[in-house]
């Protein structure tokens, strides 16, 4: 439960970003969530991760601000923790709003693809070929800076792991079979949620 003043402002820097993250996926997802796959790959266990994101993100944050549950293992950093927390925080925000404004009308939240969907190489996608789960991990490395908790602050990390090793590979995969060479090339001079240190080209 948030009793300290300093924790209590972090944890609604925590909310405000969590609000904006939700906008950005709510109105993408209103813009560009209505097609017809033509190729699906989604799965049980991506349904399963998704909820498990949804609550390493809301559900265990709420209830660590509403109840003496957690309490236990709370920890305590030193203010100025907070700062690089909110800019990690911000830069998440940033680049997973860059990510969907770049994909446009490709994004989909299943791993499944439309039969117009294009292979996206500019803007962000210039440099890293999954901006979006780049700033889910800097979500999570900002989650522990702002909420001072074992299980709270470090629920997202331990989501990520699976869930990001899981579904990146089969989503490339199926980039590979759609678009072939063109895809194999764009993964040799790109990085997977970090620039690679190859000139990109569009």
């Amino acid at each position: 439960m948030v009793t300290d003043r300093n924790d209590f402002y972090l944890y609604f820097i925590y909310v405000g970003g969590l609000v904006a993250g939700s906008l950005i996926r709510v109105l993408s997802s209103r813009k560009y969530g209505n097609f017809k796959a033509e190729t699906n790959r989604a799965s049980a266990a991506d349904t399963f991760f998704l909820s498990l994101l949804f609550v390493a993100m809301g559900v265990v944050p709420f209830a660590y601000f509403l109840f003496p549950l957690f309490d236990p293992l709370n920890y305590t950093l030193p203010l100025w923790a907070g700062i690089p927390g909110t800019l990690i925080l911000i830069s998440s925000l940033l680049l997973l709003w860059r990510s969907h404004k770049d994909l446009s009308s490709n994004w989909t939240i299943s791993v499944s693809l439309r039969s117009e969907h294009t292979l996206i190489t500019k803007g962000v996608y210039s440099k890293i070929r999954h901006p979006i789960y780049a700033s889910h991990w800097l979500w999570a490395i900002a989650q522990p800076l702002l909420l001072h908790n074992w299980i709270a602050g470090f629920a997202m990390i331990v989501v990520m792991f699976p869930f990001y090793f899981y579904r990146v590979p089969r989503e490339e995969q199926m980039m590979i079979e759609r678009f072939g060479d063109r895809y194999r090339e764009y993964i040799k001079r790109t990085g997977g949620v970090w620039p690679s240190t190859q000139q990109s080209r569009p």
